[in-house]
């Protein structure tokens, strides 16, 4: 299991990712890697009794770089998430989920698992995203530009945002980076995951509900 952290920032659609490249660059004592681009296609599921959202759990399928992996989250303390992931073939979503061996009691996953409730896909998003690892003394940090579609049904809504995910060092130490970033971009930050966005397509009211990257 993995602890994530990690700070979202609405990006304009039309600002070039090599502003961002070198805005980041430029930031004292920052060490960018080599960006590189990844083509991720995410469906999120439910159960079809509605338990595993309910129950603020995110079950995503993603594919990148010719891999299958699925992902389960759920909220953590002071704004992190527990998450499980593994690869798998493509096909076979609840044995991929049992492959996962998670140590918490998640009635919701352990239902579908065991078959007594089948999953439904609610929403997806596709996306092309830049990224590249960059440090500043002890800490780490995954740099993400994304760019693609949010999708609920036929709602479709294109989006960019700015990712900075902790990997090594102090979460305050990624929050005084992320604000320097946003300082020098005129950035605001995004609260919500990709989930939850495209789930409030074409509804009135937007909920704030756990997602996935």
């Amino acid at each position: 299991m993995a602890i994530e952290f990690e700070i979202k920032m609405v990006l304009p659609i039309r600002m070039r990712s090599v502003r961002m490249e070198r805005a980041i660059a430029a930031i004292d004592g920052v060490t960018c890697g080599p960006w590189s681009d990844h083509l991720q296609e995410n469906t999120y599921f439910d159960s079809s009794d509605g338990a595993v959202r309910r129950a603020r759990i995110a079950l995503r399928h993603r594919r990148v770089d010719g891999r299958n992996i699925v992902t389960v989250k759920t909220a953590a303390p002071g704004g992190t998430r527990h998450e499980w992931e593994a690869d798998f073939d493509g096909e076979d979503i609840p044995a991929a989920l049992a492959s996962l061996h998670i140590p918490e009691k998640l009635p919701p996953v352990e239902d579908v698992i065991a078959g007594r409730t089948r999953l439904v896909p609610i929403a997806g998003t596709d996306y092309v995203r830049r990224r590249c690892e960059i440090s500043r003394g002890e800490l780490r940090v995954e740099a993400a530009i994304d760019r693609g579609e949010l999708k609920r049904g036929r709602l479709v809504r294109h989006f960019a945002e700015l990712e900075l995910e902790l990997l090594a060092g102090s979460e305050e130490e990624l929050r005084q980076l992320a604000e320097q970033v946003r300082r020098r971009l005129s950035l605001r930050y995004e609260m919500r995951g990709k989930l939850s966005r495209a789930m409030s397509l074409g509804t009135k009211k937007k909920k704030s509900l756990l997602e996935d990257k």
